[in-house]
């Protein structure tokens, strides 16, 4: 018999009210990426998460390029692409 321990995950991003609720959210063996309107944060996909990498826009470079709105992972490629409104 198989037993889930620690199940469900938890993730601390860490996100301030500034940021509100994450936008996109992908999760795909290897990387987590949480996207924010004005942050995105790559964190490892294993059991034990580590973030790996974090990226805050100014609020002026997110009033003029627009906020961000989605995002995709080329694991081929290893290519994070990210989507903002303009």
């Amino acid at each position: 018999m198989y037993f889930c321990y620690g199940w469900p995950k938890a993730l601390a991003t860490g996100a301030g009210p500034a940021d509100g609720e994450a936008i996109a959210l992908w999760a795909g063996g290897e990387f987590i990426v949480a996207v924010y309107a004005g942050s995105i944060q790559v964190w490892s996909g294993g059991q034990h998460r580590l973030k790996r990498g974090e990226l805050h826009r100014t609020p002026e470079a997110v009033e003029e390029e627009g906020p961000n709105l989605r995002a995709h992972w080329c694991p081929q490629k290893r290519v994070l692409a990210v989507a903002v409104s303009v």
